[in-house]
């Protein structure tokens, strides 16, 4: 079984929240929580408030896959692979790679990953 654990990036400072459990994000001393709504729960001590989340942040789940480097690929992750850049969605139950170029999609071969790198993050990488 596959380690569940996910990447956090905060859209308004536009980068990742470092060393933060992913249900769990610090701000103003309350913890949040996210739900399937985009709703976030505020930990106010004794009960949850439930507040609109506004979709500061983003949550990316660990696929379960390694780079060929070693590397641990996301999703929104941009990769290298077979002389293609890609970026790494989930889709209809699976993981798929969508083209950079041509918007092709492609569900992931059972070891692809053996031959890709990752090269990028979907918001900050810059294709030239």
């Amino acid at each position: 079984m596959r380690e569940i654990k996910f990447k956090v990036w905060d859209n308004q400072k536009k980068k990742f929240v470092q060393d933060v459990p992913p249900h769990e994000y610090m701000l103003d001393h309350h913890s949040y929580y996210e739900d399937d709504v985009n709703d976030i729960y505020v930990d106010l001590g004794s009960f949850f408030e439930k507040r609109a989340f506004s979709g500061r942040l983003e949550f990316f789940q660990f696929t379960g896959w390694r780079d060929k480097c070693g590397q641990e690929i996301y999703e929104a992750d941009v990769v290298s692979y077979l002389d293609n850049i890609y970026k790494v969605e989930w889709l209809d139950g699976a993981y798929i790679l969508i083209n950079l170029i041509t918007g092709a999609e492609f569900y992931c071969s059972f070891e692809w990953h053996k031959n890709a790198k990752v090269i990028g993050f979907n918001y900050t990488y810059n294709n030239q």
